[in-house]
């Protein structure tokens, strides 16, 4: 390659660099642009931030979707399985302090579900049948499923928002174990119990909506001791170490979390969630008492 040849190759790369420093596009904007959302999915993400922010302040000062025009925080509500998103964002919920915006890929909520057979029904049957005998499993049908997508994504957003609301530096909600390695830019959880609290004191769980998203809350709380207590097995099958009832079930032997970490595990929040909301109830009650 003569002199020429050289010195235009290396503008070409010098070009090519300073055009990606200078003109790259951000997350925000690249999804923005190129993400997708489902119309159920679309009509889920739109009710559900309906139902967290309709009483804080942000009621009418947000973004969904949409670039910001001076609000104060901004939800980008993706599937990533619908187009190329960058790894960085893809199976999780985060909330990003520095551009105030929280970022949601919806595959992590049906991974979630999915992973713990909640897009799932037991077959009806008729007669009797043996207690350990596994029962047949079927797809929900997909309004009930839209249903437990809501309570999840309520969740999941409801948590980035409480991130956001307390001041807290960069979080997730990712699919990986709540006790594992996260990122070292991930809050303590003291910042994630906190940003739960948000939730607890958002619903009530004796009136309206509140009863079912507080009923979804045992739910999944039970379905986290059947993890537990027979890792392994489908949480809608029978377990012989469990002692099930009305309520929460009561596992016959003792079941173990961690404590390490910078996440509780889900089992942990859920049982904080669930006591700080019967706590908030009972101060509402005491409060009209008086």
């Amino acid at each position: 390659m003569n002199r020429f040849g050289i010195a235009l190759f290396a503008f070409a790369v010098l070009l090519a660099g300073c055009y990606s420093f200078f003109f790259q596009e951000d997350d925000a904007s690249y999804i923005l642009r190129t993400g997708k959302l489902d119309g159920r999915w679309e009509a889920i993400a739109h009710d559900t931030l309906a139902e967290i922010l309709s009483s804080s302040p942000y009621a009418k000062n947000y973004a969904f979707n949409t670039k910001p025009k001076g609000q104060a925080i901004t939800f980008i509500i993706f599937d990533s399985r619908l187009s190329d998103i960058r790894s960085s964002k893809i199976n999780s919920c985060r909330f990003y302090p520095a551009s105030q915006k929280i970022f949601c890929d919806v595959r992590f909520i049906d991974a979630f579900l999915a992973e713990r057979d909640l897009d799932k029904e037991i077959v009806p049957f008729e007669g009797g049948r043996p207690i350990d005998m596994p029962f047949d499993l079927r797809q929900l049908a997909p309004e009930q499923y839209d249903l437990n997508r809501m309570f999840l994504l309520e969740w999941v957003l409801g948590h980035e928002f409480g991130h956001f609301l307390a001041g807290h530096k960069a979080s997730h909600f990712a699919p990986t174990p709540l006790d594992a390695r996260v990122e070292a830019k991930s809050v303590s959880q003291t910042d994630e119990i906190e940003a739960d609290s948000y939730l607890a004191s958002h619903f009530n769980p004796d009136v309206g909506a509140g009863v079912n998203f507080y009923q979804n809350l045992v739910h999944l709380l039970n379905v986290e001791v059947h993890r537990k207590a027979c890792p392994g097995m489908s949480p809608l099958q029978y377990c012989k170490k469990i002692q099930f009832g009305a309520g929460i079930f009561s596992p016959a032997d003792i079941v173990y979390f961690k404590t390490a970490g910078t996440h509780p595990e889900y089992m942990i929040r859920l049982v904080r969630l669930i006591k700080e909301a019967h706590e908030k109830a009972l101060s509402r009650c005491l409060n009209v008492a008086t």
